[in-house]
């Protein structure tokens, strides 16, 4: 597990002008955790094609499956997907058509898995429980797939139209008379880490939804 970036602290370190924490490896590893696997952290890595090639090179030598965190967008200092290519990675695609989340990358070399996330830490989080936990759990003999645990929830509050991509929200359970209920939970971006942090749910609007209303049902799983 590799993250990336120029500007990418360690936790611990108070950021200077212009930076900000690593808050996706914490995560990343508790996730594994909570699927009975050991994800490897191998630290910061400097936004240079040629280093970061190095650095996946090892990890794609050593590990079954490997994720890296940021790079994946289409600015001038985003390099993974070249630092893919030099490696030998097949990239089978390098976008999804998802609110948050869009910039996700997935390719193969041989049988070792890679995945690449965007850098913003819902964005992270969105995908991983989209995409990447449900490809873990096919590994360790499970039968999951994108979306297979949905399941209709009532809602508590209104839920805007979907618009070009299907959008994921975060919310909380609630109790309701005929059983639990979701609160859609506001959200500033895709930066907003605090807000999914709190989340016990993920609900779904799809692309070209109408409006909902409070007591409408919506699609939602666990978010944990």
């Amino acid at each position: 597990m590799v993250t990336t970036g120029d500007e990418v602290v360690a936790p611990d370190l108070v950021p200077a002008p212009g930076q900000l924490r690593d808050s996706h490896t914490d995560y990343l590893v508790a996730a594994g955790r909570r699927l009975g696997l050991d994800f490897v952290p191998l630290g910061i890595a400097p936004d240079d094609t040629h280093l970061l090639e190095r650095w996946v090179g090892a990890a794609l030598d050593e590990a079954d499956v490997v994720l890296i965190c940021g790079g994946v967008s289409m600015g001038g200092r985003d390099h993974t997907e070249s630092a893919l290519r030099a490696l030998g990675v097949a990239l089978e695609f390098d976008g999804v058509a998802v609110q948050p989340g869009k910039p996700l990358v997935f390719g193969h070399r041989g049988e070792r898995l890679l995945f690449g996330l965007p850098g913003n830490p819902a964005s992270v989080m969105v995908a991983f429980r989209l995409f990447v936990r449900p490809a873990l759990e096919r590994l360790l003999g499970g039968d999951a797939a994108f979306w297979s645990e949905a399941r209709p929830i009532e809602l508590v509050a209104p839920v805007g139209a979907g618009k070009a991509r299907d959008r994921f929200v975060p919310a909380r359970r609630e109790p309701g008379a005929a059983g639990p209920r979701a609160r859609p939970l506001g959200v500033r971006g895709s930066h907003d880490l605090v807000t999914f942090g709190v989340a016990d749910l993920l609900l779904r609007v799809r692309a070209g939804d109408p409006p909902r209303s409070a007591g409408d049902a919506i699609e939602a799983i666990d978010w944990e």
